[in-house]
């Protein structure tokens, strides 16, 4: 499993929290993908900027609980279940990473929504990147938590195949090792277990398809397609956002980073304050305050 972890470290698509299943927040309405999928989303504030808050691997919009209350005074905070996640339905083949720009697209243009900050945690990120290269002029920025680390790492099918295998020969068992893995150091206890228990619970047949899926894709392409600038807020645990890799990303995109010490990859639960104080600060450097 460690190779697993490497891989989706370097790509920015670690996983992230599935729902909350005994406290599920509503949602507000549902949205319609292409394919016929309902996509869950739940709508706070008014502001003129819109926060919509994508979620990662094997995750649900239950993961951006801290941020909701944080951010709704200011601008209308809109979070979604992905399909094939939390509430959202969805039975798609293949599961592709890229096609859920087209599942936030689809609730931007539902709820008429003319600026919009993309917020990506995790594999969120990437699926921000695309969303913003559907949304044009609507999209201000992309914002990635955790993510975005390496536009250039590219892995091949081979070097997947051994976690696939894993993932098959015992999903919940390879999924609790991975996100116990990813926790930080000073994580509470509870919150630690309540990750891990969550990731087991997460659907097998979209997790192993979309993992499958990361090998096909080219980060470099996303960055410079989705027209905008984009911002990271990153863990400084394992060193993923070096500076030298923060100046290769600015070959595909206007591109900064603010690392955060003393936290793992759940850094907007793990430490709220600290990442909301940061993505404040974000915000109003992208002039979107």
């Amino acid at each position: 499993m460690r190779q697993a972890v490497q891989i989706l470290s370097a790509l920015g698509v670690i996983t992230c929290l599935t729902a909350c299943a005994s406290t599920p927040a509503p949602p507000s309405g549902a949205a319609r993908a292409s394919d016929g999928a309902a996509i869950a989303w739940s709508r706070a504030g008014t502001g003129d900027t819109a926060l919509v808050f994508i979620h990662g691997w094997s995750c649900s919009s239950a993961f951006w609980r801290e941020q909701v209350d944080a951010f709704a005074a200011d601008y209308t905070v809109v979070t979604l279940d992905l399909p094939g996640h939390g509430q959202s339905s969805g039975d798609r083949e293949p599961w592709r990473v890229g096609d859920y720009g087209d599942d936030v697209a689809a609730v931007v243009d539902a709820l008429n929504l003319d600026r919009v900050v993309l917020i990506g945690h995790s594999m969120g990120g990437l699926v921000a990147l695309r969303a913003a290269a559907e949304l044009d002029d609507r999209a201000v920025a992309v914002i990635a938590a955790d993510s975005l680390h390496d536009a250039e790492v590219r892995y091949t099918e081979a070097q997947a195949a051994p976690a696939i295998a894993a993932f098959n020969a015992d999903y919940a068992g390879s999924m609790t090792g991975m996100f116990r893995g990813m926790a930080g150091p000073q994580i509470d206890a509870e919150l630690a277990a309540w990750i891990a228990a969550e990731g087991a619970a997460s659907r097998p047949e979209v997790g192993i398809g979309l993992f499958a899926n990361y090998t096909e894709i080219d980060a470099t392409v996303w960055f410079r397609e989705a027209g905008v600038p984009v911002r990271a807020i990153n863990a400084a645990a394992g060193g993923m956002t070096p500076p030298t890799r923060i100046e290769a990303n600015r070959q595909y995109a206007d591109f900064d980073a603010t690392i955060l010490d003393g936290v793992g990859h759940f850094l907007q639960l793990e430490a709220p304050e600290r990442f909301n104080a940061a993505l404040r600060e974000t915000l109003a450097r992208l002039g979107a305050d």
